[in-house]
């Protein structure tokens, strides 16, 4: 993981050639049990849930996980997570890809529904939704770290704009093409498949980026 986040910090301009780094943790964790806003997640309902998430610390990136069963309005449409601000208050927020759109936000777990089938891998932790989620995530945060107010580094228009990670959509290894995520490894005990380690050595797939060093698209494998 910290290799992918390296290729992120890059995009930052270098001292005595090297990028400074950038941290992120985890400062505060509120769960909606109960639906607060319904199942039909639209933009007005975002201001609340980001003012909950963070408790109105505007220094936080607040970030929403949709539940299962929960619709979230402008995903599903090309895109399985967004970024956004709320005046300069940035926040991130992802679909549940098991039951939104699976064939586009749970590939390569799931059978896509464009273009050629491919291979179907399984997950690395054996939960299709949470390692779906994370490659949805991780998309989003690269392209906050990168373009948090819309004026950094992307392509294309401000309202549809082309960022760190969908500058390489559904590739995960070197030799990728439609259908096939690139070269990945297999766990042996699990079937799990993943391109990176972190913490305590937990498996995840990770999303390429576009590296603006060699301006080309950045794989683990």
């Amino acid at each position: 993981v910290s290799a992918w986040w390296r290729v992120i910090e890059s995009y930052q301009p270098r001292r005595r050639g090297m990028a400074p780094p950038i941290g992120v943790r985890v400062v505060r964790q509120v769960t909606d049990k109960f639906y607060s806003v319904g199942k039909v997640l639209t933009v007005d309902f975002i201001p609340g849930l980001v003012q909950k998430a963070t408790g109105g610390d505007k220094s936080t990136v607040a970030v929403i996980f949709a539940a299962r069963g929960v619709t979230v309005q402008g995903l599903c449409m090309g895109k399985c997570s967004q970024h956004g601000l709320l005046g300069r208050q940035p926040y991130i927020l992802v679909g549940d890809p098991e039951t939104e759109c699976p064939g586009t936000c749970a590939w390569p777990f799931y059978p896509s529904d464009y273009g050629p089938k491919g291979v179907t891998l399984r997950p690395p932790s054996g939960n299709v939704g949470a390692d779906a989620m994370v490659i949805s995530f991780a998309s989003a945060l690269a392209g906050i770290v990168t373009d948090p107010y819309n004026n950094g580094f992307y392509g294309g228009s401000t309202f549809d704009p082309t960022e760190a990670a969908s500058a390489c959509p559904n590739i995960f290894g070197s030799g990728a093409f439609p259908g096939y995520t690139g070269k990945v490894r297999v766990d042996p005990a699990t079937g799990g498949a993943f391109n990176v380690r972190g913490v305590r050595g937990k498996k995840f797939l990770l999303p390429a980026v576009y590296n603006p060093l060699t301006s080309s698209c950045w794989t683990p494998l």
